[in-house]
């Protein structure tokens, strides 16, 4: 499905024949004779393979969150947080299959290359440049999360390792300002797939940390994890840890770039590459909230690497998840590049009716994320408010509320459906669910004694 031939003819779906041009913006219904306008095609290098796509999706889900699932165990429980950790793969999972529908639809649509924004048009295009700037937005957030890593455990490491207790080498600073070195040639790079080597080496860090906290949990006594140990609990602060769930579940930003980078993209390929991505980080997280809660309990921080102690398995450790996050910020980059370019080109066609010059601009949004976010993340020390926050707005709108509301939109011919009132829950739910997230958690900030 969806394979060109050499005189440029596609065959899409249903056995419909299309011609599709790149010089002019018309397609052709050659099975009808009927003329239709259609998006202008683009030039898409198709590189990405399945294992690429999974690593590329997998390492955009793997991150910061899986440091502070452990510690939002604190507020739900063992058994509830488990459950809730469940329940937010299989929300996520079922928004990125909606997603992936959408991909197919935009498809056939005569769209060569799918992004938010070109969805936002075929659904909801008085809303396309929020659409855009919401999820500009979640990746900046996201990015600054990686950052305070980043200053979180390098100093403590290289402590370790040295022998040094103060001076620069134990300066959180420090080491965000070398690892940027590091980061900024790879957010430069254009395309999605360009990451998949680093993402499988972010992917290796994952599994030695999760060796690593499963290791701590078989040969630390029970005696010592600190009480209150809940296995089920349900208190108003629910709303405030939630949000990290929903965060550690979030790579439906760059799905539409996986999907368009996809070798023979149908809807079945797009599909194994969520649900295999999405089972595996599961299992993921799953060990790593028992293991991690199990070891200390009510002591667990809201980074849990920052709760071993100074070791050499954990310094590895510590460096590990150094090198997952530093290879996975270009993954945030990427989207909030394409995104903020969508709006400043719209921008600049309403007021000046020309077109942004792409290089310039390419090259001035990349430095603008990596600076700014290396700004804030200088001075942002708390990770679980950072995931917080981010979970309860961005997550929520890329994770439930765009993608129930995208498919809703796109399906409105198909009548009442199974899939079409399932999608409209979801998209829902999502605005529910971030109001009452975002005042809870503001809420806490101005005054904590109100969750109690």
């Amino acid at each position: 499905m969806g394979q060109n031939d050499e005189d440029g003819f596609e065959e899409i779906g249903d056995g419909t024949t299309y011609e599709v041009r790149s010089e002019r913006e018309v397609v052709y219904d050659l099975s009808e004779s009927e003329e239709m306008e259609i998006p202008l095609k683009s030039n898409v290098k198709k590189t990405g393979t399945l294992p690429s796509s999974m690593a590329n999706l997998s390492n955009t889900i793997l991150g910061a969150g899986m440091l502070g699932i452990p510690g939002a165990l604190v507020t739900t429980g063992l058994l509830f947080g488990v459950f809730l950790v469940g329940v937010s793969a299989s929300l996520s999972f079922f928004g990125l299959h909606l997603l992936a529908e959408a991909s197919i639809e935009l498809k056939k649509r005569g769209y060569d290359k799918v992004t938010f924004s070109n969805v936002a048009q075929e659904s909801f295009p008085k809303l396309k440049l929020l659409i855009n700037l919401a999820i500009a937005i979640k990746c900046y957030g996201v990015s600054i999360s990686y950052l305070v890593v980043i200053g979180d455990l390098m100093p403590e490491a290289i402590s370790y390792i040295f022998n040094v207790n103060e001076g620069i080498f134990v300066d959180r600073r420090f080491y965000i300002s070398l690892l940027m070195l590091v980061i900024v040639p790879l957010a430069f790079l254009p395309r999605i797939n360009d990451l998949r080597f680093t993402s499988w080496i972010a992917l290796f860090t994952v599994a030695y940390l999760t060796a690593m906290i499963l290791g701590y949990y078989f040969t630390t006594d029970w005696s010592d994890v600190k009480e209150p140990f809940y296995y089920w609990h349900l208190d108003l602060k629910f709303f405030q840890v939630m949000p990290i769930f929903v965060f550690a579940f979030t790579c439906h930003q760059n799905l539409f770039s996986i999907f368009t980078e996809l070798q023979d993209n149908t809807f079945a390929r797009i599909n194994t590459v969520i649900g295999v991505s999405i089972f595996s980080c599961l299992v993921v997280y799953e060990l790593v909230s028992i293991a991690g809660y199990s070891t200390y309990g009510a002591a667990c921080s809201g980074n849990i690497l920052l709760d071993y102690p100074q070791d050499v398995v954990s310094t590895i450790g510590r460096l590990a998840v150094t090198v997952l996050v530093t290879f996975s910020y270009p993954l945030q980059s990427f989207p909030f590049r394409n995104n903020s370019m969508e709006i400043v080109d719209a921008i600049a066609k309403a007021t000046t009716k020309k077109e942004v010059p792409k290089t310039p601009f390419y090259v001035g949004v990349t430095l603008f994320i990596c600076i700014t976010t290396y700004i804030i993340a200088v001075f942002v020390t708390s990770l679980d408010l950072v995931l917080s926050l981010v979970g309860a707005t961005g997550s929520t709108i890329i994770c439930y509320i765009l993608p129930g509301f995208f498919y809703f939109q796109l399906t409105s011919s198909d009548g009442i459906t199974l899939r079409r009132v399932l999608a409209l829950l979801l998209g829902i739910f999502g605005v529910c669910f971030m109001f009452v997230a975002v005042t809870v958690i503001l809420l806490d900030q101005f005054d904590p004694t109100i969750l109690g």
